[in-house]
Parts: C-alpha cells; sequence; structure tokens
C-alpha cells in the first residue's frame, strides 16, 4: 500500500486579467467556481479539498461544500503562490496522520468547470506508480500544427521517464517541413498541450519563494518553468482528452453550451 497522502487545492481569485470575476459566472445554474468544488469531492484516496482565496464572495461558495476554506488576503502572481503561503493554515486544517515527504497537493484550477474525477484519480495513480515524484501534471495529444496559439502551453517530455524538458507557448518541438513530411511517412506527428493541473510533494512546494526567479518564466509568462529553471523535475502522463479552461468570454459561452447539452 502507498504511504502517499493527497490532498486538493483550489486557489480562487476575483480579479482575473483577461476575464475579471469569471469564476463566479454562471455556466448553467451553477458558478464555474461552484462546479469545479463539486467535481473535486468524494474522490477515492483524496483526504481532503481547501479553497484558496482572499476574497469572501468567493468563499461564500463553499458555504454547502464539505470544503476547507482558506481565507487569506495578499497580492499572488500565481496558483502556486497562492497555495504556498497558504501552507500553515492548510497544515493546521489537515486531521489525518502524514509525512511532509510523501503529501501530495494537487492544484486544481478554478476556471476547469468540467474537471474530472477521472482525471484526479490518474495524477493519484501515477504519483504512486512513480513512488515519489517531485512535481506531476497532465498533457493531452493533438494534431501537429505551426498554427501560433500563445494560449495553448505546448510541451516535450523524455522518452523513458517522462521527465518535462520544457514548457512554451510556441509550437514544440519545431519541425520545419521536410523533416514533417518524412516522419509522417513512419508515425504521425502530435503535439503534447498541457493540461494545467499540478501535484506537488509538500516538501517541494516548501520551496518556492527561496527559488531563484527565471528568466525563462518572465519570457513565457509559465510560472512552472521556475520550477525546471531550478532543477526541480516535474514529470507528465498522457490523458485521453483536453480539459477546458476558461479564459475569455469565448470560451465561457461555448461552457455554456456544453452545459446545456449534457445536462
Amino acid at each position: 500500500m502507498s504511504k502517499n497522502k493527497f490532498i486538493i487545492a483550489i486557489p480562487a481569485r476575483l480579479n482575473s486579467h483577461r476575464l475579471p470575476g469569471k469564476v463566479l459566472e454562471h455556466i448553467g445554474n451553477k458558478t464555474m467556481l461552484y462546479r469545479v468544488m463539486e467535481n473535486s469531492l468524494n474522490i477515492k484516496n483524496i483526504e481532503d479539498t481547501f479553497l484558496c482565496t482572499d476574497n469572501k464572495l468567493i468563499a461564500n461558495e463553499a458555504n454547502d461544500l464539505p470544503i476547507k476554506v482558506i481565507l487569506k488576503p495578499g497580492n499572488f502572481s500565481s496558483g502556486t503562490e497562492r497555495i504556498f503561503y497558504s501552507n500553515p493554515l492548510i497544515l493546521k486544517n489537515i486531521k489525518f496522520n502524514y509525512n511532509i515527504s510523501n503529501l501530495y497537493i494537487i492544484n486544481i484550477q478554478a476556471d476547469q468547470p468540467f474537471i474530472d474525477k477521472k482525471l484526479i484519480n490518474k495524477f493519484v495513480e501515477n504519483i504512486n506508480l512513480m513512488g515519489n515524484p517531485e512535481l506531476v501534471t497532465a498533457y493531452y495529444k493533438r494534431q501537429y500544427s505551426l498554427e501560433e496559439n500563445y494560449d495553448m502551453v505546448k510541451l516535450v517530455t523524455s522518452r523513458k521517464s517522462k521527465r518535462i524538458l520544457y514548457f512554451s507557448r510556441s509550437v514544440i518541438p519545431f519541425i520545419n517541413k521536410f523533416n514533417r513530411s518524412q516522419l509522417e511517412i513512419s508515425e504521425p506527428i502530435s503535439l503534447k498541450c498541457h493540461i494545467g493541473i499540478y501535484a506537488y510533494r509538500f516538501d517541494i512546494l516548501q520551496s518556492w519563494s527561496s527559488l531563484q526567479n527565471s528568466q525563462l518564466e518572465e519570457s513565457e509568462s509559465l510560472e512552472q518553468l521556475r520550477w525546471l529553471d531550478n532543477d526541480i523535475p516535474i514529470y507528465a502522463f498522457k490523458y485521453d482528452r483536453e480539459v477546458l479552461s476558461v479564459d475569455n468570454n469565448e470560451q465561457l459561452e461555448h461552457a455554456r453550451k456544453l452545459a446545456k447539452l449534457y445536462s
């Protein structure tokens, strides 16, 4: 039996840069955030679920759910940073026995209204198979295209360990037309597209504030590059589908259509 223990943390803020107040927008008869929280409950091997925020309106969304709210003010640059500064209160509210080097926090984004319990289970399964990895995330595959889509984060992994070599908003790997035509003969070419969910080993997350800021992180506007630039490995597993993240009005309307379709 695995010694690992798992909790979920959902960092949420009201003032999103691209779509302010999005987590409280309604998708069907529920807010976006409520859908995320609801889908993060009653999952095997998840010991606790936390909502980390600085806003009382957001905190009130959890009133009728068995979720522990960490209400902590602060101007945090990312969900990782918000969880990091919530850590002391998270530990204070944990009631089960744990070893800090076997405790994992799964960071679920508050703008993923259709987050799948199956995907969360895959995180638990893969971490237990790996033993004791530092950080784990996921990706899905889609058809290779050189079209520039900077909202879609791409990644490349090593062949054996599935350790992530790099994340980018640009197309990686870049394959020129000649090589692409040659490769298509032997195997289909696809992009590995990041699913923005992370599982941090707790003792690794505790090092966040001591990590040197990364020029790569600033250039790409991707917080995860700080880990890689400080030689902290991130591993990735393949998931079988995309997970919708709502970053703009078009995606919000798409989410509302999906909610009607499957309600």
